[in-house]
């Protein structure tokens, strides 16, 4: 025989339950099986795989990822005067007295006491190229470059010019400190020699006589 009284505490276990919706559009609901996602109760950082995010978090972690420092920092500079190396076996600053044409991430006075010097303002690596040009009485040009005061290894290069004028030149990659300072420095074995630009003769000339050129990019 049925127990009634079971039957109906069966029955009133049974009464709909509340169920929770998520409204997507108007008069149009999902059921939200995900759980709350209201800023209040959503995890402001996940510390588990399944944790679930918020726009906030992923927003912060999006602008926290590093750029790339690759052209983040460049300079650019030419020299048109001439530069007299007057005694030879005797290392020279080349001074870069005009403004330099591209300058960001670099500081440089042209017109103070030390236009050779290039200070780096950002620690990084650094691609750095010189290029100077020994008149026609150079008989042996050297170049080198300074980072602090201690000649790069590497940078120093001697070319003998022949009697005819000669162009040197240096490119390298450098690892550089904040406030590190670069230089530039030319000799000659023959006293008197310049750095000059050279006009040929039957040849073309540029917008602009250029006796030395010194360029800087960072690339990482």
């Amino acid at each position: 025989m049925v127990d009634k009284r079971k039957t109906q505490k069966l029955i009133n276990s049974l009464k709909p339950q509340t169920q929770e919706f998520t409204p997507i559009a108007t008069d149009m609901f999902l059921p939200n099986h995900s759980g709350d996602l209201s800023a209040g109760k959503v995890r402001t950082t996940p510390t588990q795989d399944l944790n679930v995010v918020n726009k906030k978090y992923v927003d912060d972690a999006i602008a926290a990822i590093p750029t790339s420092a690759a052209g983040s920092a460049y300079f650019q500079a030419y020299r048109t005067a001439t530069f007299d190396i007057t005694n030879n076996n005797t290392w020279y600053d080349y001074p870069w007295t005009l403004a330099a044409t591209l300058n960001v991430g670099f500081t440089h006075n042209n017109a103070g006491a030390n236009p050779e010097q290039i200070t780096i303002t950002t620690a990084g690596i650094y691609q750095i190229h010189f290029r100077a040009n020994f008149s026609l009485v150079s008989a042996g040009g050297c170049i080198r470059l300074l980072l602090s005061g201690t000649e790069i290894a590497g940078s120093y290069v001697n070319q003998s010019t022949n009697g005819t004028p000669q162009t040197i030149n240096e490119t390298l990659i450098v690892s550089c400190a904040a406030n590190d300072i670069i230089e530039a420095q030319v000799a000659n074995t023959t006293a008197g020699t310049d750095i000059v630009y050279v006009d040929v003769a039957n040849a073309p000339n540029p917008t602009t006589f250029i006796s030395a050129t010194i360029s800087i990019i960072r690339i990482a």
